[in-house]
């Protein structure tokens, strides 16, 4: 199978059996030990610990979550895919309480993949569109910063990545 074929297939693998069958333990052979999260202007390394404890918080909020890949596109060592997830929140995410309510939202991620398993990731995703489906007001903290916020800290530099995101956001506030 050509090399653009296997990086597609390696991203739906990672749709369908870590995100919505949820078998993080799936993640060891799929993401790389080195694997590199984009979120703002940051890039920070948070491995497969880092990324399974990202996607088992989602879990937790959203047992019954589900993805569903739209479009996928493969170049070079690049995949790119638009998905939509959805589920019922039943228990905290982005600080808000659970609301029983059924969200839908959708995103652009690209994976870079290196040596066979997804190295690093960006993505771009309608996290206004998500709160306001929880019913969420006030002041707007972007989810991928109160995502990566809610990861145990450690060698990977949360705690700096999350006060250089608020201080970005008050400086595009005060602009």
């Amino acid at each position: 199978m050509p090399a653009l074929d296997e990086n597609k297939r390696l991203y739906l693998r990672l749709a369908e059996e870590v995100l919505t069958n949820k078998n993080l333990a799936l993640a060891d052979d799929l993401i790389a030990t080195d694997f590199r999260e984009h979120v703002g202007d940051e890039a920070k390394r948070v491995g497969i610990e880092g990324f399974k404890a990202v996607r088992l918080r989602r879990n937790t909020a959203f047992p019954d979550w589900k993805v569903t890949v739209d479009d996928i596109i493969a170049e070079g060592d690049k995949v790119v895919a638009r998905a939509t997830g959805q589920g019922t929140h039943l228990g905290e995410y982005m600080g808000i309480p659970p609301t029983g309510r059924r969200i839908k939202v959708s995103w652009i991620a690209i994976y870079r993949i290196a040596e066979g398993k997804l190295a690093e990731h960006w993505q771009q995703i309608d996290e206004l569109g998500l709160r306001r489906q929880l019913g969420a007001s006030g002041g707007f903290e972007p989810a991928s910063y109160v995502i990566v916020r809610e990861v145990p800290a450690g060698d990977w530099g949360y705690e700096g990545l999350t006060q250089a995101a608020r201080r970005s956001a008050r400086e595009r506030a005060a602009a």
